[in-house]
């Protein structure tokens, strides 16, 4: 009996300490702190929809996640008394967050997906101040806006209705949150008195949406768009790529001779474009060194311009907005990083200014 006793001890405690550990770490973290954005395969507990805010409006189409097919027509949703220009889901919930600006007025609308047929409906319409740039956290707690104005702060409820926590931080080009949640990261360039302010800056987010200043750092050029994987961050003037250590002092610890422009990174890799072309990079996960991977993938179109790059939730696809000619390319991504044009094109009436792929659970 003694013995049995004791056997059953042992079995419960190892029981606690398996529960336990399955429930993480702990800390204060609020996302994937290696920038991994999934698994690359899908899953058949959701659906994929495909979002492409034209500046007048917003097209849907289904997907087939599998392909990576789009469907032949599109879902179009007016937006009212606005144009729509960046977006971003919720990490986990059916809710698509858009800026939009129309005569000086800007806000962030909150639409519902309907997990079936990807139909949007929008809940609330808030102030903001920027609208050229949205990020959320990947707990899915706090939102970010900016771009031609300052950078303001939203705590998300569980309904997907945002209230402003904090308006602060005049002016930034570009913002990104990190990985894990806990920092923002800005770049700037605006005029004091005769002069520019020229800087990439790191704010630590708060418990309660607000964010406080780590620390910057100073350049004498354009820092332009910014992406992040794990703790390094990369951003780009016309002539260089600048890698930085994404510490408390934000080192710079590398340099690429060339400029690019829209950059995004997933998986272990960062894409940027230049010249007419996608280019594809490893990134060291030691060091956050960048590799080029050698391919240069070219525009599927002459005189593009390419706005913005975004990946979808689990990484398997990449689009391209192209500005000049009113389109969307889509690309695969390879468990090599290796990018394969999908067999698509789709175009657009008006000036396209961002697209995505939202992931929801059905």
């Amino acid at each position: 009996m003694k013995l049995i006793k004791t056997m059953l001890g042992l079995l419960l405690m190892f029981t606690l300490l398996a529960v336990l550990s399955g429930c993480g770490g702990g800390g204060s973290s609020r996302g994937n702190s290696n920038g991994n954005n999934g698994s690359n395969g899908g899953s058949a507990n959701y659906k994929y929809f495909t979002y492409i805010a034209n500046g007048t409006n917003i097209f849907m189409y289904t997907i087939d996640y599998a392909t990576g097919t789009l469907s032949t027509s599109a879902v179009e949703y007016p937006v009212s008394d606005g144009y729509p220009r960046a977006m971003v889901q919720h990490p986990s919930k059916p809710y698509l967050y858009i800026t939009t600006v129309s005569s000086g007025d800007k806000t962030v609308r909150v639409l519902s997906i309907t997990p079936t047929t990807g139909e949007l409906t929008e809940i609330q319409t808030i102030n903001t101040s920027g609208y050229e740039e949205i990020e959320i956290t990947p707990d899915g707690k706090y939102l970010y806006t900016s771009g031609q104005g300052w950078i303001t702060g939203y705590q998300v409820f569980e309904d997907g209705k945002l209230t402003q926590v904090e308006e602060n931080y005049y002016y930034p080009n570009h913002i990104k949150v990190a990985p894990d949640g806990n920092v923002l990261y800005a770049t700037y360039d605006y005029q004091v008195d005769s002069s520019y302010a020229r800087y990439l800056a790191a704010y630590n987010i708060n418990l309660d949406g607000t964010l406080t200043r780590r620390t910057k750092i100073d350049y004498t050029d354009v820092l332009s768009n910014i992406a992040v994987f794990g703790q390094f961050v990369y951003s780009t003037t016309q002539d260089e790529m600048y890698q930085f250590n994404g510490g408390a002092t934000l080192n710079q610890n590398g340099t690429i001779n060339t400029g690019y422009g829209a950059m995004v990174a997933t998986r272990g890799y960062l894409y940027a474009i230049r010249a007419g072309s996608i280019y594809g990079f490893s990134i060291d996960a030691s060091t956050g060194s960048l590799t080029e991977t050698g391919a240069a993938y070219p525009y599927p179109a002459t005189n593009a311009y390419i706005r913005k790059l975004s990946v979808d939730p689990d990484g398997k696809y990449l689009y391209a907005v192209d500005e000049d000619n009113k389109a969307l390319w889509g690309y695969s991504i390879a468990t090599s990083g290796e990018l394969t044009k999908l067999n698509w094109n789709v175009t657009v009436p008006n000036t396209p200014f961002s697209a995505l792929i939202a992931k929801v659970r059905q």
